[in-house]
């Protein structure tokens, strides 16, 4: 699976650069796009609050925003994740607002998103076990972004550095912290499309 999405990455990564002839100007313009992100290692929320690193993570993320200048832009994503590992699987539900800055660079632009949100969700455990949980995640994440055309564009983010606490709810209906823990992630990648109107 890791050797199918670095792969396409590749060859997306390749598409697009060939695609780039024109620098089209943003500012003032909203966009209407979104993302599928791929993570290498679940992340399934037990009552130890260990997060595990076997399976897989799928996001989906659509989301809208808008181009304060050429450099800057706003926007919320609305987030479905489904997680699978060696201990079970989750699904979690989430709303991100973000801050984008672009570095141009040629056609193409090289930028840094940060994002921070709430997120809500319920898992499945092997052993049995079922718990609610509310997650509060803050993250920083780089990217390319290309313009395809006009009012389309590509972009591809990879790594991230992310804050999550986690308050979950246990079968006895005990709320608990898990206090914070700030996170590297090297095989966090998302493919996304925008349009721009």
């Amino acid at each position: 699976m890791r050797k199918i999405v670095l792969l396409s990455l590749l060859l997306l990564v390749i598409g697009v650069l060939k695609a780039q002839d024109e620098y089209y100007f943003r500012d003032g313009k909203f966009i209407l796009g979104g993302r599928i992100n791929y993570i290498g290692g679940g992340r399934v929320v037990t009552n130890d609050h260990k997060i595990q690193n076997k399976g897989y993570t799928l996001k989906i993320a659509p989301s809208v925003g808008y181009y304060i200048n050429n450099l800057m832009s706003v926007g919320t994503s609305v987030g479905y994740e489904h997680v699978k590992d060696d201990r079970g699987k989750q699904n979690t539900y989430s709303v991100t607002p973000y801050f984008r800055y672009y570095f141009p660079v040629k056609q193409s632009f090289l930028f840094l998103q940060a994002e921070s949100g709430i997120g809500f969700g319920r898992n499945r455990l092997n052993d049995g076990e079922r718990n609610t949980y509310l997650i509060w995640d803050s993250g920083l994440k780089p990217g390319f972004f290309f313009n395809l055309s006009e009012h389309l564009s590509a972009e591809i983010t990879f790594s991230r550095v992310e804050y999550r606490t986690i308050w979950i709810k246990d079968k006895h209906s005990q709320l608990k912290s898990s206090g914070g823990e700030l996170k590297y992630q090297i095989l966090d990648i998302s493919f996304g499309f925008s349009y721009l109107f």
